[in-house]
């Protein structure tokens, strides 16, 4: 066998090589994503439930402006299975990381992670800055999430949700969005 064919043998191989593991990265991006799937995209807190009762989004008075939160399928490059969010509090802008362990299609409940979260310093008045702490508290302690249809608008409930052994009054403490 002449070197030729040998470099050439020797670089098929290489891009063989490559294009299974390119391959094989896709599909693991691509299960990962399915799980998320469902919460892409911006939506806005309309308000919060507290075990057994709901008020709106600041429990002392009415939010400065919109509370938002995007979910997007961008993953973080530090870590495996994280991928980025970000929105709009009652003040500041903010930003930070979520993942999902897993996600049931039938129920449409799934449990998630806000490990962090970043954001502006810009400051406003103290009720509002309790609110907005309260808010990044509640995405932090996040550990469930739904989704389901109500009078024709898709809504999402993240924080704690009722465990299914709980007492009857503890329906759980979660923010209720609705998607733009």
């Amino acid at each position: 066998m002449n070197n030729s064919k040998i470099v050439l043998l020797l670089l098929s191989i290489l891009l063989s090589a490559f294009s299974c593991k390119k391959d094989d990265n896709f599909m693991e991006n691509s299960s990962n994503t399915s799980k998320n799937s469902k919460l892409l995209g911006t939506w806005e807190a309309k308000s919060i439930f507290l075990s057994d009762a709901s008020t709106g989004v600041c429990l002392q008075d009415k939010a400065a402006k919109p509370i938002t939160i995007t979910f997007t399928n961008e993953g973080i490059q530090t870590e495996a299975g994280y991928y980025k969010l970000n929105g709009n509090s009652v003040i500041n802008n903010y930003f930070g990381s979520y993942t999902i362990d897993d996600f049931n299609e039938t129920t449409m409940k799934g449990t998630i992670k806000i490990p962090s979260i970043g954001s502006t310093k810009m400051g406003g008045s103290q009720e509002m800055m309790l609110c907005e702490s309260n808010y990044f508290t509640a995405l932090r302690d996040a550990t469930g999430f739904e989704i389901y249809t109500d009078d024709e608008k898709t809504v999402l409930n993240i924080g704690r949700l009722k465990a299914p052994n709980s007492s009857p009054r503890d329906g759980g403490t979660f923010y209720v969005f609705e998607k733009k």
